[in-house]
């Protein structure tokens, strides 16, 4: 039916079928790709890929605490890299001259 509608022709090189489907029991989406591809030498070259991806992160108690861990990591960073920043603004070239930094 696709080639009579003519969405296949004969330059049609590749063709992608990308679809999603989410497992509610489990919390995970795939996200699918089937790709065939038509070299100019002929055949086709069959090709897939499944991503699995949890994009719902927190639901439970135990996610709400990761939260909490990486929102007090992030905090850490963003301390950290002011610290610097101050650091480079008050050393200036001399900042890098120093092998510990």
């Amino acid at each position: 039916e696709l080639h009579d509608q003519r969405w296949i022709v004969r330059g049609t090189r590749a063709i992608f079928i990308d679809f999603t489907v989410y497992n509610a029991n489990i919390n995970l989406f795939c996200v699918i790709r089937l790709l065939v591809e038509f070299p100019a030498t002929g055949g086709a070259i069959p090709s897939w890929s499944f991503r699995t991806v949890k994009l719902i992160r927190y639901v439970t108690a135990r996610d709400y605490f990761i939260m909490a861990c990486e929102c007090i990591f992030l905090l850490f960073i963003l301390y950290y890299i002011v610290e610097e920043a101050l650091e480079i603004k008050r050393h200036k070239p001399s900042y890098f001259k120093s092998f510990w930094n």
